[in-house]
């Protein structure tokens, strides 16, 4: 947009509103103009475009078509690329200007975002025609939709797909495909980049507000890691990856203690007999999948009513006698009642034949 084409905006579309704000505010919108295209070593490049009248809705977001033809927006990522420091966009949507101050460009696209007090904005620049496109979400709560760069990122870290007209990423964790918002992952700039450099990941994760938790990659270097307390109180966490086939573990106390809505752990657990146990699984009302292998100490399971047949198999099957003889498992009525009598578990009853050692209880509360 020119000086000129933005003086007659403002002159059209402000001031004749009439109010008195609007006829307050025009003669201060002009100075902005004025200043901008008179000073171009600090002034900006203005870009304007149009979009469709109506839009496809999807729960609070709504997306519309950028009417704006393919040959403008085209030359506008040119220019925006030689010149980004400089560079401003904004959408036109009748009366309305709507302003992104942050902008990631690489030379084939342009994304903007803004928030605003009924919402957020997202606008999106392609080269590619029919890519482009402008999202409004209504839900002013909500966590603002991520960048091109943390879309790259979670892709990476996660092998998440990501769905701009939702603002949500699609993940399989184990056996499961789930749609997850950003607000329910760990963000890869603040909680996922958290790690140790000597094997110790004491509360590292502890009182996670997110809904899936993927640990980073785990160093090698170390011959085992301490997870006391690591996930404590993820009260909201679902899915906890860890990133790897199997993890040597020097401690799991209290590891996973108070995460109520917990369902499923992946990767396996590597543990000794020197390795402490204490309330590893307290409070886990809802977990039924987890790998635990070289089990030869005594473990209390008795939160978790809904652990399935695999997890209690691998469980026995992996576990190892200890010097004292035997190893005490508490679980849950309702596990022992599968153990004891379903027909789906009869599996697990043969190995308890051959590995004596392993004495199964249920819980006394």
């Amino acid at each position: 947009m020119t000086q000129q084409e933005m003086t007659e905006y403002i002159a059209t579309a402000v001031q004749r509103q009439g109010t008195q704000g609007a006829i307050a505010l025009a003669p201060l919108l002009s100075a902005i103009v004025d200043k901008i295209f008179s000073d171009p070593e600090t002034g900006v490049s203005p870009i304007v475009v149009n979009i469709s009248e109506k839009g496809t809705a999807a729960g609070t977001a709504t997306t519309y078509e950028i009417t704006t033809e393919q040959e403008v927006i085209n030359g506008y990522i040119d220019s925006v690329s030689e010149e980004k420091a400089k560079a401003r966009l904004f959408v036109q949507d009748g009366d309305v200007l709507i302003s992104f101050n942050f902008l990631e460009i690489n030379g084939e696209t342009i994304t903007g975002h803004a928030t605003a007090s009924d919402g957020i904005y997202k606008l999106f620049l392609s080269k590619t025609a029919g890519q482009s496109y402008f999202l409004h979400d209504e839900e002013t709560r909500g966590i603002a939709a991520v960048t091109e760069a943390e879309i790259d990122g979670y892709k990476a870290l996660f092998n998440a797909n990501y769905d701009s007209t939702v603002n949500r990423f699609s993940v399989t964790i184990g056996t499961v495909s789930i749609s997850l918002s950003p607000a329910q992952m760990l963000l890869t700039t603040e909680e996922y980049n958290k790690h140790c450099n000597d094997g110790d990941c004491t509360a590292m994760w502890a009182y996670s507000v997110a809904e899936y938790i993927c640990c980073p990659k785990w160093f090698e270097g170390f011959t085992a890691f301490k997870l006391h307390s690591a996930f404590y109180k993820s009260d909201k966490a679902i899915f906890i990856d860890l990133n790897t086939d199997s993890l040597n573990v020097a401690t799991l106390a209290s590891a996973f203690n108070g995460c109520p809505r917990l369902e499923q752990i992946t990767g396996i657990m590597k543990v000794t007999s020197a390795t402490p146990l204490t309330d590893v699984f307290k409070g886990c009302e809802t977990l039924h999948s987890f790998k635990i292998s070289g089990l030869s100490s005594n473990i209390d399971l008795s939160y978790c009513k809904s652990l399935t047949f695999e997890t209690i198999e691998y469980l026995f099957e992996n576990s190892v006698q200890p010097a004292n003889g035997t190893i005490t498992v508490t679980v849950h009525a309702d596990v022992l009642n599968n153990i004891n009598n379903n027909s789906t578990w009869a599996d697990v009853r043969t190995l308890l034949e051959t590995k004596t050692y392993i004495n199964v209880q249920g819980a006394t509360v």
